[in-house]
């Protein structure tokens, strides 16, 4: 089922304005999938403009709906094990592996992940500040979360230290800084993966 967009398009940074302080985490070059939990249970899941009840009809249809490298994500996320949270919850992760490139998943295989790299309560729309979303994190023992590279202000040196790859190590393709109040973020890609997507 078609969707509005479940999660909100990560800006660029506008040379005009202030950010202040804030965490950055490594971004995973994959395809960005969310899990809806509601007391406890998983109820429907999807991409960021798709949403499928999360029962074995819908999870084979979403197979077929999508490139086939999507096929196994559904039965990925039944595998993991950790402590679902009551009310309602939105896990976002990135569907991502040693052969995903720019969306693509080429040959996924058992090394496919879930990562963990935001939550947000109640609507899509009401991310947690990067401190409250590592402490959710931990309380749900979820197995792979999204790696915090950097905590400090925003400015022009941390911006052209991830574009010279300087966190490549954690994720080739940038880094996402999110605001410590929870207000804004923005995402800076690699020069080195910016030319591999440049026609």
């Amino acid at each position: 089922m078609k969707i509005d967009l479940c999660y909100p398009k990560i800006p660029r940074p506008k040379s005009s304005q202030l950010y202040g302080r804030c965490a950055g985490f490594a971004k995973y070059d994959g395809t960005n999938l969310h899990w809806l939990i509601e007391d406890g249970q998983t109820t429907a899941f999807g991409t960021r403009r798709s949403r499928y009840p999360f029962e074995p009809g819908a999870m084979a249809a979403f197979g077929r709906d999508f490139h086939h490298g999507l096929t196994f994500a559904p039965y990925l996320y039944q595998g993991i094990e950790f402590n679902p949270p009551e009310g309602r919850v939105f896990l976002f992760t990135e569907y991502t592996g040693p052969n995903s490139f720019n969306g693509q998943h080429f040959d996924p295989d058992e090394d496919m992940r879930l990562v963990l790299f935001d939550i947000a309560v109640g609507d899509p729309s009401n991310l947690l500040p990067p401190d409250e979303f590592l402490a959710t994190a931990e309380q749900l023992a979820w197995p792979d979360v999204a790696v915090e590279v950097y905590r400090g202000p925003y400015n022009g040196k941390i911006t052209e230290a991830v574009r010279q790859g300087k966190y490549k190590e954690h994720s080739p393709e940038g880094v996402v800084f999110k605001g410590l109040n929870g207000r804004w973020r923005v995402k800076i890609k690699t020069d080195e993966f910016e030319a591999r997507i440049r026609p």
